[in-house]
């Protein structure tokens, strides 16, 4: 989960657990990997990366700027919110014919 999505990953736990109680899915372990935001300048060709260290972004909508230059950074990554994968082990049955 990027660092810049609006989401905190206290809020993905707590859904997480509301929406897996009852369902094959409750007790199981949540793995959570935080990206940190990658910017690039589109006219000096700076590449950075944005870890921003309080929420306070996610509701003050400010332009990133270039450190170099001070044009508009277009953001790279660290917006994301994906799942990578989902690995269960069912319990086994007893089929007889």
């Amino acid at each position: 989960m990027g660092k810049l999505r609006a989401l905190s990953i206290e809020q993905v736990r707590f859904c997480y657990e509301i929406l897996a109680k009852g369902t094959a899915l409750e007790d199981s372990r949540l793995i959570i990997e935080e990206v940190p935001g990658k910017l690039r300048c589109s006219d000096c060709g700076y590449d950075g990366e944005f870890d921003p260290q309080s929420d306070q972004y996610h509701f003050e909508i400010s332009p990133l700027v270039c450190p170099k230059c001070g044009s508009a950074l277009l953001i790279e990554g660290g917006d994301e919110c994906l799942i990578g994968k989902v690995r269960m082990i069912l319990p086994e049955t007893n089929l007889t014919s």
